[in-house]
């Protein structure tokens, strides 16, 4: 038995341990002026060979005004950020959500629309979900009750998703529009 090989497989942290310590690492409580320059502690973590930044950890809870200027929050009933160096349509990072244990299940594209317009507005990713319906009540149960915000959810394994990462570093359409997802 190799001996180096036995101890660096049980000294690796697993996904989940991964996870929650860039949670951990988060700041909880940004200030607005914070949050709008981006300049507080996000926790990091390498999932999957993607480097993802955590902006709110899963208990936390996010803040913001909606375009009519009224104020929001909700707290997150899972861990919220994005996969860096790859862009959304927004111009920012892809917004990614992760399940409990990220190293388990597939990946769920949501194609999120604008209220009331149907039209495309970005992708939010839901990360290591057993299937369709649990990742649907994770991404409704970071948003307000009644959110309009949901449009098409497609079901890819992580091999698929990682392809579709690689084939431009930005997406600015719906993931049913990519070919040879």
């Amino acid at each position: 038995m190799n001996l180096t090989k036995y101890t660096l497989q049980f000294s690796e942290k697993t996904a989940v341990e991964r996870l929650r310590e860039a949670e951990k690492n988060t700041e909880r409580h940004p200030t607005q002026a914070q949050i709008k320059a981006e300049n507080y502690k996000k926790g990091k973590l390498n999932l999957d060979g993607m480097k993802i930044s955590i902006e709110n950890p899963r208990g936390s809870v996010r803040k913001g005004t909606d375009p009519d200027g009224k104020k929001w929050s909700i707290k997150m009933k899972t861990a919220y950020g994005y996969i860096n160096g790859i862009k959304g349509a927004d111009g920012d990072n892809i917004d990614i959500m992760l399940s409990k244990d990220p190293s388990k299940g597939k990946v769920f594209i949501v194609d999120q629309i604008k209220p009331g317009t149907q039209k495309f507005d970005e992708h939010k990713i839901m990360y290591g979900f057993e299937n369709k319906a649990d990742a649907v009540k994770a991404y409704k149960s970071n948003y307000q009750r009644g959110w309009k915000g949901m449009g098409g959810v497609t079901g890819v394994t992580k091999e698929q998703f990682k392809n579709w990462l690689k084939q431009s570093p930005k997406k600015i359409k719906p993931f049913e529009l990519y070919k040879n997802k």
